[in-house]
């Protein structure tokens, strides 16, 4: 089982205070990772369609086909925004946090100025509160709620 906290030792790992701080950081990292972004032109579009692909490769066999109905574990935004972050959506609970590894690794070569954001409640609250955790090629940053779980996986 993957465990945020053992993470640290292999990689470098941000615990952020709460969902509004992960998306601070990860503004953050995207804005140095903008440059390479653009710099892949028309390119950008086709990598993220793939990256798209890879991501559902990955999850589809554990929970499923992705989509917006109450049923589905998951859900993968194909908005397009051009900062290079892929973002899922999963229903309390259903993420599984062993996969953070093998999503991590598709994050190199073209893909490596990518991000993978996860919103990965792990109850349900009831609002709009989430726990999460952005996967980048370097770095992870996490809620404190999503790694407090992470501990006793």
């Amino acid at each position: 089982m993957f465990n945020i906290f053992r993470a640290r030792r292999d990689k470098h790992v941000e615990v952020a205070r709460s969902p509004d701080d992960l998306l601070k950081r990860m503004s953050k990292k995207v804005a140095l990772r903008q440059s390479a972004l653009d710099a892949l032109g028309d390119r950008h579009c086709d990598l993220d369609m793939d990256l798209v692909t890879r991501i559902s490769e990955i999850l589809t066999p554990l929970l499923g086909a992705d989509g917006s109905s109450e049923d589905s574990k998951w859900f993968q935004s194909m908005d397009w925004y051009g900062d290079g972050i892929r973002h899922l959506e999963f229903q309390p609970s259903a993420f599984p946090m062993s996969v953070i590894p093998e999503l991590q690794k598709l994050l190199v070569g073209d893909y490596e100025s990518f991000g993978i954001l996860c919103w990965a409640p792990v109850v349900d609250k009831g609002d709009s509160s989430s726990d999460g955790v952005v996967i980048f090629n370097d770095t992870l940053l996490v809620t404190r709620g999503l790694a407090g779980v992470s501990e006793y996986a």
